[in-house]
């Protein structure tokens, strides 16, 4: 490529011209590759649309545009506010696909899309199904792409996204595309540096990491390694590299034009910004030389003797740590299935997803129940694991469904902490190439821990190991918040490679005929992809398709055919096994699962024997020690020896002067679970001993799991009944300790139980008055359950209904008659009009029958009438109160007691207008237990005090009618605020004077703004060292002066009127901090004056290297349009970044 050097002289202009070069070679030669795979995307979906809704192959619809389909309000299209007017939907709007296509066609693509947030405004649907890539444009990304006709017209930003964002195309990549860090995430970041690039101009360095990621990309093992197009690509790009390509002018020329439009601003004020840079990396180097020399004189006055003592004790402690993990802590152990040698943890791991959930009590002094908070979050970078709120959490608890890898994961922090210690390269890039640079970009606190120490409490009781248990049950006395993370199932792409690994390891050098891929076919022929999540069972179908052995269909029966070839193994290796049977042992009281399988029969009194052990174990009636040693007969010497030779007990000699002692423990809990199912079947119904074995269940304080429920729909239908009851009450129980039950927690428990349901069902197992469902979903995904007939309805707990389209009407015709069979069963209801937002129904349950529930715990109405009032004060326990009320008719007479409520929100699903409820108070808000309180557009028949609400974390009063509130309360605890909409000024400026120094308020919103609170305003704003979002909606004068924080990171203007002097200010402020922040201003007027106007504000922003402009709508004045709530405004829309220090705090 000889060509680039004459254009430019510089090396570094010359890099730059090749990267670009490089990049576009790089888009051209995976172009067929994605326009392949979005045939194949848009192919699945019309196949589903047509299944879902029975049409005949071929159907299309070209009627339906974009709005047709999409609901208003639709976050990413429409207007945020519902008082605007919705632009998009002025000329089309939603309505049902008349060929009942286009809805069913949205929901693929919204489906397919990684964060659930679709392109809308790039696409539009009446091309849906004749133009596959007016699909893929749903995953480019918000802007710029909408007159994009094909994937040649598009760049290598908008392909990359597309394959980012769009899990299609998972299964066709090595990569994990789900995590913060992958291949292509890697290329989309040398497109946007190259891009926003001030200069033309790229190092070494940054040229070799560019043609890196870019070749990595295209020698992808899954499907660009083998492409054609991508192969001659990856050839050009090593001919680039090596200046050895031929490049035409034409082409050069452009590239560079490509690049014309993002970087010809910056050429023009390059010079100046770079002669700043090289003044303050000349102050920063002074700066560091006086650190450097400070903390030399720091050192020298130690003590060095002491310190010297301490460094060489802690270094050999470090020694003997790493040394002990490095042997105990390297293996990654496939069980006694696998007659290999244990392979190398680093080797072999792969990663899963982590999630995070943060507990925060309400007093110092009690334990997780009502006064708890629980907030979930997912992990994106490894320090998240180890702290809270930017500190160290004090606890940690890892959790995840049994055989996941909880204690792999536990051995990964011990290494990767060791790599760290010791700086060992190799091991992390090993880490690295499977995907786990998530965790290694970010684990500075993993490394800065100074000492690790890795405790397995596998052989300590039960109860004390249980996480679930731990985090609703166990008193935890710091005052800090303490984390459970939960390590989620691997995706399909990582569980498939660890069983290829597998699969290799067991095969070894012996001559095998049989593939792995005929293994996977297997699973797709018998449907077992749900056992696939987790590695343990996803290990075992390997080893026994592997053995030759038989498959069953559900999870009990795998697990018994594992025990079966467990049994076999056994007797291959100890032939004196076969003596302690008779060759026919079959009893006619052996459980249907194990009948079939020869070996489980001949020893199934070893296998009740050991399930006792289990079982008893589990519940915490006897350690698995204590029983061995209280029953030394002959036949527990056997059941133990069989139990050890098998793999499902293992045993470890404890250190110890005097007498030998031992610990036992089962290979992993599902096992122990498994055996103690079969402990339980075998035992004879209604027999005195099978009531006692109940009542241990009851009192253990052991919650049930949801696995042993599903071991026991395979193994007695009528003990599974029994089970479910004891596994009901408890789970009810458990959502009852919190304050809000949550519709994720409603949904998981209703799926569980009808998971259990299906179990039974495959297993042909069935009981004589069959189970009884505890939750009712009528929605557009469980709509079956409308066939349930009222009076089958009496044990239910959890009521949801949710009507998405009028057509769906007829759900709602049996609800009163359900309620009334069930309302003293009743903790969660959860009512829902979703359709628009203009039809309105009346509620399905009268309010006499809602007032009769004294059980309820939460209760959740949406966009339902009620003929004018609503009493709830018969509902003694409830906790969690939400209510939306429509817009339409008059306001709803609303009783209540709210002394018992930790969450009341109550509001219209139109707001802004007048009230929508009349509430009157039995008892008053005053409660130590609200932490929680939300009341928009309401009239209060009483007066509003808050004094006594020590636990007040969120707070919203806007258009709050009554005549007096009293808002000089203790913020000390509120993390959310929301104010404004009162007639008496003084209420606001006491709430805002008593929010003044609030340590723990992260998000603020003030409403009508206006110039006599504006004084009191900036003083509190002054004061406020933590928050995080102040958002300002509605002004009736302009803004000149606001003191905002530099701790604040988004900051929204909706409705307002600012000067353009004091945003100008506010922008300044940021860039001369070097603090990071995002503008958002909608339906706003920037007043000018002389020197000042918008213009030269966007201007500013425009020609600003710190600042990234996302979207800019400004209106001349001859373009001026009169706003809904301050008349004229100049500015539609204006949403930028400025980027400082905290970078990946905005991300």
């Amino acid at each position: 490529m000889a060509s680039y050097k004459n254009l430019f002289q510089e090396k570094k202009n010359q890099n730059w011209l090749k990267a670009s070069v490089a990049v576009d070679i790089t888009r051209t030669g995976i172009i067929p590759f994605v326009t392949t795979i979005v045939t194949l995307l848009h192919k699945d979906i019309c196949a589903n649309v047509e299944r879902i809704n029975g049409l005949p192959p071929g159907v299309t619809c070209n009627a339906c545009t974009t709005p047709n389909v999409l609901k208003c309000r639709t976050k990413g299209v429409c207007g945020r506010l519902r008082f605007l007017p919705c632009k998009f939907h002025q000329t089309a709007k939603f309505r049902k696909c008349p060929a009942n296509i286009c809805n069913e066609f949205m929901l693929g693509i919204e489906g397919n899309h990684r964060f659930n947030g679709p392109s809308w405004k790039n696409t539009n649907a009446s091309d849906w199904y004749s133009n596959p890539w007016e699909v893929a444009k749903c995953f480019l990304p918000p802007d710029g792409y909408l007159n994009f006709k094909t994937a040649d017209d598009t760049d290598i930003n908008g392909i990359i996204n597309l394959i980012i964002n769009c899990k299609f195309f998972d299964s066709y990549f090595t990569d994990d595309l789900s995590l913060l860090h992958n291949i292509c995430t890697k290329v989309r970041d040398v497109g946007k540096r190259l891009r926003h690039s001030p200069r033309p101009m790229v190092t070494d360095g940054d040229l070799s990491n560019c043609m890196d990621a870019l070749k990595t990309l295209l020698q992808d093992s899954m499907s660009l390694a083998s492409n054609t197009s991508a192969k001659d690509a990856l050839a050009k790009l090593i001919l680039l590299e090596n200046d050895q390509l031929s490049v035409s002018t034409d082409d050069l020329a452009n590239v560079i034009n490509n690049a014309i439009s993002t970087t010809s601003e910056m050429l023009e004020t390059g010079k100046n910004l770079q002669d700043k840079m090289n003044e303050l990396k000349g102050l920063e180097q002074q700066i560091q030389a006086l650190a450097d020399e400070a903390v030399k004189r720091i050192t020298r006055a130690r003590n060095e003797n002491n310190h010297e003592r301490y460094s060489s004790k802690s270094a050999a402690l470090k020694q003997d740590l790493q040394k002990y993990y490095l042997e105990s802590c390297s293996a990654l152990d496939f069980g006694p299935l696998f007659d290999m040698h244990t392979t190398n943890l680093v080797e072999m791991y792969r990663p899963p997803q982590l999630s995070k959930s943060t507990v925060t009590k309400g007093h110092s002094d009690s334990g997780i129940g009502v006064n708890s908070k629980i907030v979930r979050s997912e992990i994106k970078e490894f320090d998240e694991v180890f702290l809270n709120m930017g500190e160290q959490a004090k606890h940690i608890y890892i959790t995840a469904k049994a055989g996941v890898g909880k204690s792999t994961f536990c051995k990964l922090i011990v290494r990767l902490w060791c790599a760290l210690q010791t700086n060992d390269t190799a091991e992390i890039e090993s880490l690295k190439s499977r995907g786990a640079g998530m965790y290694l970009n970010a684990c500075e606190e993993l490394k800065n821990v100074q000492y690790v120490f890795y405790a397995r409490l596998i052989q300590s009781k039960s109860k004390l190991c249980e996480m679930d248990d731990i985090m609703l049950h166990q008193k935890l006395h710091s005052k800090k918040s303490n984390i459970c993370v939960e390590i989620d199932e691997l995706n399909k792409t990582n569980i498939r490679l660890l069983v290829k690994q597998a699969f290799t390891l067991l095969v070894g050098d012996s001559e095998n005929s049989r593939t792995i891929d005929e293994f996977f076919e297997m699973i797709d022929q018998k449907g077992l992809h749900y056992l696939f999540g987790s590695t343990l069972v996803a290990l075992q179908l390997l080893s026994l398709w592997y053995e030759g052995h038989s498959l069953g269909n559900t999870k009990c029966h795998i697990y018994c055919d594992v025990l079966e070839m467990m049994l076999v193994n056994a007797l291959k290796r100890n032939h004196h096994l076969q003596q302690y049977v008779a060759e026919d042992h079959q009893q006619p009281d052996t459980i249907k699962c194990l009948q079939t399988r020869r070996h489980c029969v001949r020893y199934q009194d070893y296998i009740r024997n050991l399930g006792k052990m289990a079982f008893e174990s589990l519940f915490n009636v006897k350690t698995l020690e204590a029983q061995i040693e209280e029953h030394l007969s002959q036949s527990t010497s056997k059941t133990e020896e069989l139990g050890l030779l098998t793999g499902l007990l293992t045993k470890t000699q404890l250190h110890s002067s005097v007498n030998p002692r031992y610990e036992y423990s089962f290979l992993h809990k599902t096992y122990q679970e498994m055996l103690a199912c079969v402990y339980i079947a075998l035992m004879p119904h209604n027999s005195e001993e099978h009531k006692r074995l109940m009542e241990t269940i009851k009192s253990s304080g052991q919650t049930l799991s949801f696995d042993m429920m599903l071991f026991l729909c395979g193994m007695h239908g009528t003990c599974a009944k029994d089970i479910f009851e004891i596994y009901c009450d408890s789970q009810t129980a458990m959502l009852c300790q919190i304050s809000e039950i949550e519709h994720s927690a409603v949904i998981l428990f209703h799926e569980n139980s009808l998971s259990i349901i299906e179990e039974m069902e495959a297993n042909n197992i069935s009981c004589e008055t069959g189970i009884k469902i505890r939750s009712l979903l009528l929605d557009r995904k469980y709509n079956d359950s409308c066939s349930i007939l009222s009076e089958d309805c009496g044990d239910i707990s959890l009521l949801v209904f949710e009507l998405n389209e009028i057509e769906n009407i007829d759900l709602f015709v049996n609800v009163q008659a359900i309620v009334e069979n069930c309302k003293t069963k009743l903790i969660f209801i959860s009512i829902k009009n979703t359709c628009y937002m203009d039809y309105v129904i009346p509620c399905p349950i009268v309010p006499e029958t809602i007032n009769s529930c004294v059980n309820l715990h939460t209760l959740v109405l949406s966009n339902l009438t009620f003929d004018g009032y609503l009493d709830l004060t018969g509902c003694s326990s409830l906790s969690c109160l939400e209510l939306s009320l429509p817009s339409k008719g008059d306001p709803v007479k609303l009783t209540i007691s709210p002394n018992r409520l930790t969450k009341c929100v109550i509001n219209a699903e139109n707001p802004f207008h007048s009230p929508v409820a009349s509430i009157k108070c039995k008892s008053p808000f005053n409660s130590g237990l609200l932490q929680y309180l939300v009341l928009f557009d309401v009239k209060l028949e009483d007066d509003l005090s808050l004094l006594d609400c020590e636990q007040l974390q969120r707070l919203e009063l806007v258009n709050v009618d009554t005549t007096d509130i009293n808002t000089s309360i203790d913020y000390s605890k509120l993390e959310e605020c929301c104010l404004g909409g009162f007639t008496d000024q003084t209420v606001i400026k006491d709430a805002l004077q008593s929010l003044q120094h609030s340590e723990c308020l992260k998000e603020l919103t003030i409403m009508s703004l206006n110039d006599t609170i504006i004084t009191c305003l900036n003083e509190t704003l002054s004061s406020l060292e933590n928050v995080k979002e102040i958002n300002f909606l509605f002004s009736d004068s302009p803004i000149m002066d606001l003191h905002i924080p530099m701790s604040v990171r988004t900051l929204e203007f909706i409705c307002i009127i600012i000067s353009a002097d004091c945003l100008m200010s506010l922008i300044n402020n940021y860039k001369a901090k070097q603090a990071g922040v995002h503008f958002y201003l909608n339906t706003c007027y920037v007043s000018p004056n002389d020197e000042v106007t918008i213009e030269t504000v966007v201007g500013n922003i425009h020609q600003c290297n710190q600042c990234i402009l996302n979207k800019v709508s400004i209106l001349n004045e001859d373009e001026m349009e009169e706003g809904p709530v301050i008349g004229q405004m100049n500015v539609s829309e204006l949403d930028f970044k400025i980027m400082g220090d905290i970078q990946n705090e905005l991300h």
